[in-house]
């Protein structure tokens, strides 16, 4: 029989469902999925090392389960989101974060217009996710090869 799951995994199995942005319910939809089981508890430790690189789409980083989550892996703001599981998002990037903000100068003369544009084309003005940053970087991408055109 395997060796029962570690408490340092246990710690970086729900770090690494926080940073995939699983809430509880998806967290237990996975587990009944993968492993038949109700908690990461009921996992042995090999269950727990591939849960781990499930959630986190690889090995997780060094020193995980004694810190707490950061912002995910920069996302490369050409590529389009990867595909998540159902329900799962993924909060926008810093890197994402940044490359909007350097570009949106370049297009709209003031904070207000450019406030107003992502009103009117996305219906928000607030930019949650991964896929909401990669959506408005490409619009606003556009927008310049336009005004520089």
């Amino acid at each position: 029989m395997s060796k029962p799951i570690s408490s340092a995994q246990i710690r970086t199995v729900h770090v690494a469902a926080r940073k995939a942005g699983l809430d509880d319910d998806a967290y237990r939809e996975v587990l009944v999925a993968r492993y038949g089981a109700r908690t990461c508890k009921d996992l042995d430790r090999r269950q727990a090392h591939d849960l781990i690189r499930h959630l986190f789409g690889g090995p997780a980083p060094k020193g995980v389960s004694r810190q707490t989550p950061r912002d995910p892996a920069p996302a490369d703001t050409d590529a389009p989101p990867p595909r998540l599981p159902k329900g799962v998002t993924r909060l926008a990037t810093a890197k994402q974060r940044r490359f909007i903000d350097d570009l949106w100068p370049q297009i709209f003369p003031d904070e207000r217009r450019y406030l107003v544009w992502l009103e009117r084309r996305y219906g928000s003005a607030r930019i949650a996710t991964s896929a909401d940053a990669w959506r408005v970087i490409e619009g606003l991408k556009a927008m310049l090869a336009r005004k520089q055109a």
